[in-house]
């Protein structure tokens, strides 16, 4: 049910804007995509194998940059034509991007400037006359549509992680979240499988429990900010997820063989 749902978006969207609208998973692979196929102009160009390359190589480098940034993207393909892509995420983990794609900006390149290179290839000249185009502020107005498509993929959960990866998600949220409250019962809500699918997996995959791995991600943070800051003990023992500072001062010298102060 959630597929219909998923393309009926994707197509809706397509209708009302002429963008090709697909999703990735966090591996970048495409797995829903309306219309199927994309352009006649890129399927035509990327016959040629390096162009196909330098499409697929710019289309990773940009999915790894909203990957960082959390934030829509967009941006132009080897070729000139406009594209764009969202973070979408499931129970506050990575879990895919929205793209839309192929699609021509009016003050770009015309469609003879496009096939230029291409100029012997008769199908690329044909296609390239048949890209939709548009002006910079209409794009720019479908680039929040899609922010807003992006955020209710999110708010509902609609794309999922996968399951064979969740040891890798969970440490993943870990690193980025190791200075707030972390419990085993606020993972299983916020990755929607049970206690015991967590811990067991996890253990399997890293060797160690969930919580120490997140304590030893707590005490290396807390090793780089007494060497290269001066907040008090105390307070690194705060910024690093650990409240306790009789705690922190314990688990710290079990792990590195002196106090805090001592190491500082």
């Amino acid at each position: 049910m959630q597929q219909v749902e998923i393309m009926r978006i994707l197509r809706d969207f397509h209708r009302v804007s002429g963008f090709r609208v697909s999703i990735h998973d966090a591996d970048f692979k495409e797995t829903f995509a309306y219309p199927a196929q994309s352009h006649a102009f890129c399927r035509a160009i990327q016959q040629d194998k390096k162009v196909l390359a330098s499409c697929r190589k710019t289309d990773a480098l940009m999915l790894q940059k909203v990957k960082e940034s959390g934030e829509t993207i967009l941006y132009r393909c080897p070729q000139g034509l406009c594209e764009a892509a969202a973070p979408i995420y499931h129970y506050g983990v990575l879990s895919g991007y929205l793209m839309i794609g192929q699609m021509r900006d009016s003050e770009g390149l015309t469609a003879s400037e496009l096939c230029a290179p291409f100029r012997d290839n008769a199908a690329v000249a044909r296609a390239a006359q048949k890209l939709p185009s548009m002006k910079e502020e209409e794009m720019r107005a479908y680039l929040s549509i899609m922010t807003v498509i992006a955020q209710y993929l999110t708010g509902t959960n609609r794309v999922q992680t996968d399951n064979g990866r969740l040891p890798e998600l969970i440490a993943q949220y870990l690193r980025k979240n190791y200075a707030q409250k972390i419990t085993l019962q606020s993972l299983s809500r916020r990755f929607g499988y049970c206690n015991a699918t967590l811990t067991k997996g996890f253990r399997a995959e890293y060797g160690c429990t969930i919580f120490s791995y997140l304590r030893d991600i707590r005490l290396d943070i807390a090793c780089k900010m007494l060497r290269e800051s001066d907040l008090s003990v105390k307070e690194i023992a705060a910024a690093c997820g650990m409240d306790d500072q009789n705690y922190f001062s314990r688990v710290f010298k079990k792990r590195c063989g002196c106090s805090p102060s001592a190491y500082r």
